[in-house]
């Protein structure tokens, strides 16, 4: 789960209690950032997505 600690929409703690329901989740949160994905977080965000999908390959079954 990423979430902006600005968020007006879902309060960050709705963030926080999702990655706990989700076996495995993990939870970000991006300071500064609201309920948007402003180009100054892409960075961010890409590198999460990034380690993410790395994660995930790593653990895929092997055919």
């Amino acid at each position: 789960m990423v979430h902006g600690d600005r968020d007006r929409m879902v309060h960050p703690t709705g963030g926080a209690a999702t990655a706990r329901a989700i076996p495995g989740a993990r939870h970000e949160t991006i300071t500064g950032m609201g309920h948007d994905l402003p180009r100054g977080a892409w960075p961010v965000l890409l590198d999460l997505i990034d380690q993410h999908a790395r994660r995930s390959a790593d653990a895929a079954p092997q055919s």
